[in-house]
């Protein structure tokens, strides 16, 4: 990747902690209360893709402040099956069987 004149970009483990933290965090209150059944429940049983086929977080969640947190900066495998349904989603722009799980945006 190429960064503009004037910035720097950087992949960043402690963002992605962060970001799960904050992700979950603004989910207290949801009927998902973690990303990895937000995950299942919005777009992955939608697909059709079963549990067996997927993961997050590479062994499990950490408890934090109450908080299932997941490891977003790694630990994730797929299904090639899996891999193949979220792509087919990709290029129907978040649609599927006519529902809109994803914003095309």
């Amino acid at each position: 990747m190429v960064n503009p004149p004037g910035t720097k970009f950087a992949y960043s483990n402690p963002g992605f902690a962060a970001l799960a933290y904050a992700i979950t965090a603004s989910l207290r209150s949801a009927p998902q209360p973690d990303i990895k059944t937000l995950l299942r429940e919005r777009i992955l049983d939608p697909i059709g893709v079963p549990d067996a086929d997927w993961q997050i977080g590479y062994d499990g969640p950490t408890e934090l402040d109450g908080l299932k947190i997941y490891a977003t900066w790694g630990g994730a495998s797929y299904t090639a099956r899996a891999t193949a349904r979220v792509g087919q989603l990709m290029l129907q722009r978040g649609g599927w069987n006519g529902r809109q799980l994803v914003s095309r945006k």
